[in-house]
């Protein structure tokens, strides 16, 4: 019998990767911290909104809390300021030889699942896939299929699993590279698109959008390259705008998030950033400015 996978998490990715690989027929079982989304799955399972094609698959759905069963693989799919109390919560039933991967934004991830759950066990990954909540338990696929695995002995399961549930994956070397490269990307379109309430394509449409952008690109970069990655501002401006007009339609994670009321990652994106680039003795004005203005937004949330 195949050991299911346990996927941490409720939100869009989570209902995302359970519908694909419960549709490739792995075994899937998801726990979290969100009542209304745990309950939603276990009565309707998931529905996986693609194009004009609507499919419900049935899930497992678990009270981490109420079991005494063992995952030797997990999926990280929660917000990424939930991530230390999701895997203090599962970190008892990982066993020695256990494994988590992380696709979450942020640059945080990795040395929190290195705190919890040691660094043997613990997997960095990102992925370009794109989704909405619609209602608890319904998720629509914006598009995006990569995934790119950071190098790890059981890295080479969670490849073999995830093509079989139709995605394009690839291990690497350079994970922290990669991941530093996403979270400059959204560094600038998540909080833009939240304060300015946009989709994607119009924010590729406005050319002040576009100044503002590159700003935090710019910013960014430094930050990054003083941390050990060499990343070229024009090459990840050209790939934003790439990636704004072709997913025209989507509204970014954290326009969502503020859409909803609910917090949003702004500290472990942006906020990381600021904080690194103090560490490095640099300014980023731009950054700062822009995370204080998402904060003011959360704050109204709490």
């Amino acid at each position: 019998m195949t050991e299911p996978i346990l996927m941490i998490g409720t939100g869009a990715l989570a209902c995302l990767f359970a519908g694909r690989l419960s549709r490739s027929g792995f075994p899937v079982v998801m726990t979290g911290s969100w009542k209304t989304g745990l309950e939603a799955l276990r009565k309707q399972g998931v529905m996986l909104i693609e194009g004009k094609e609507k499919s419900v698959f049935p899930v497992e759905v678990l009270d981490i809390t109420e079991t005494s069963r063992f995952f030797p693989r997990a999926l990280l799919l929660t917000k990424a300021y939930q991530t230390f109390e999701a895997l203090k919560r599962v970190q008892p039933f990982l066993p020695e030889d256990g494994t988590v991967l992380s696709l979450q934004n942020g640059l945080t991830a990795r040395s929190l699942m290195v705190e919890v759950i040691g660094e043997s066990r613990a997997i960095s990954g990102i992925t370009t896939c794109a989704a909405e909540l619609v209602e608890p338990g319904i998720v629509n696929f914006h598009g995006g299929s990569s995934i790119f695995l950071g190098s790890h002995p059981a890295a080479a399961w969670y490849r073999d699993v995830f093509q079989a549930a139709g995605f394009s994956v690839s291990t690497t070397s350079a994970i922290q590279k990669m991941i530093w490269e996403k979270a400059i990307i959204n560094s600038a379109a998540n909080p833009v698109g939240a304060l300015l309430r946009m989709k994607n394509g119009e924010m590729s449409c406005s050319q002040e959008v576009g100044y503002l952008l590159d700003d935090l690109i710019n910013e960014a970069c430094q930050v990054a390259n003083l941390e050990g990655c060499d990343i070229n501002p024009a090459e990840i401006s050209i790939r934003l705008q790439t990636i704004l007009r072709e997913s025209s339609a989507n509204r970014c994670s954290m326009l969502q998030d503020v859409l909803h009321g609910r917090d949003t990652e702004i500290e472990e994106i942006n906020g990381a950033i600021v904080s690194l680039a103090k560490k490095h003795g640099i300014d980023v004005p731009v950054q700062r400015t822009i995370t204080r203005l998402v904060r003011s937004i959360n704050s109204e949330v709490d």
